[in-house]
């Protein structure tokens, strides 16, 4: 996990948000151990709801799959896929700790700098990041070496559920059975509240996860007890090959200690979806 700290808001990527382009609010590796923390803990009792709901699914088998699903994955088909992470090059940290030193020298030039840039993408050059010209290229190049590593292998499943739909997930320590999208209000019913649709995803190459586009959910709650944010995210690497579904769970209290904490990308053949 060592090597995924390079990949954090700090340095030479920015105000980088975790469904857009690959990368959790916070340092992945400041949670190795929880990484695919189970948020829910399934009971008997949901365990039979859950079957229940899957009878009901029958019911609605007549109704039309929405396609903004059904682009990606299809109805009632198993799709073997992978949890993956993004693991950066060797060599690369090398090059982020001189900027982070930079940073850290000038906060005031940095944080002015940084906040006109480019979010999501590697900051542009300029001799106050602490890089050579060089260097700076060499960083760049390294970047682009940025590979998938495979986590675990996972099963999804498109199916209707008592009027709704909902992505089945199968893989072990993974519990996302609350998750429900209403076709008609365009929302999913998430583990913290309504997460509602915002602007499509338009990933260019150079973010984490490369070129992608697809469709995002948002929920968001803010109060004296804490803060809550879950974000979904489905959609398709440019080649059109692969899918790719995000999902981020955020749950702090009010000092700063996570609650919950859940962070799966998945990646998927599209050609198995057909």
């Amino acid at each position: 996990m060592g090597n995924q700290r390079v990949f954090r808001g700090v340095g030479l990527l920015v105000k980088v948000n975790m469904l857009r382009f690959g990368l959790p609010a916070i340092g992945a590796s400041d949670f190795p151990q929880i990484r695919f923390m189970r948020v829910i803990q399934t009971t008997r009792v949901l365990a039979f709801l859950t079957l229940y709901g899957a009878m009901l699914g029958q019911a609605f088998s007549q109704e039309k799959a929405p396609e903004l699903l059904t682009a990606y994955l299809p109805a009632d088909k198993v799709v073997k896929g992978n949890i993956i992470t993004v693991l950066p090059p060797e060599g690369i940290k090398e090059y982020v700790d001189k900027v982070q030193a930079a940073a850290e020298a000038d906060p005031e030039w940095y944080a002015d700098f940084a906040g006109n840039a480019k979010p999501g993408v590697p900051l542009p050059f300029h001799e106050n990041l602490g890089l050579t010209k060089e260097q700076y290229q060499k960083y760049r190049r390294l970047w682009s070496e940025r590979t998938h590593k495979i986590i675990q292998p996972i099963e999804l499943r498109l199916e209707a559920l008592g009027g709704s739909w909902m992505i089945r997930f199968a893989a072990k320590n993974v519990d996302l059975t609350l998750l429900r999208y209403n076709a008609k209000d365009d929302v999913f019913d998430g583990i913290g509240g309504k997460m509602g649709r915002i602007d499509d995803v338009e990933s260019a190459p150079e973010t984490m996860l490369g070129a992608w586009n697809g469709q995002e959910w948002k929920f968001q709650k803010e109060n004296l007890l804490g803060r809550t944010r879950e974000n979904f995210a489905i959609g398709k690497e440019k080649d059109g090959k692969h899918g790719l579904i995000i999902y981020c769970l955020q749950n702090i209290n009010r000092k700063g200690k996570f609650l919950a904490y859940e962070n799966l990308l998945i990646r998927f053949p599209i050609e198995a979806a057909k």
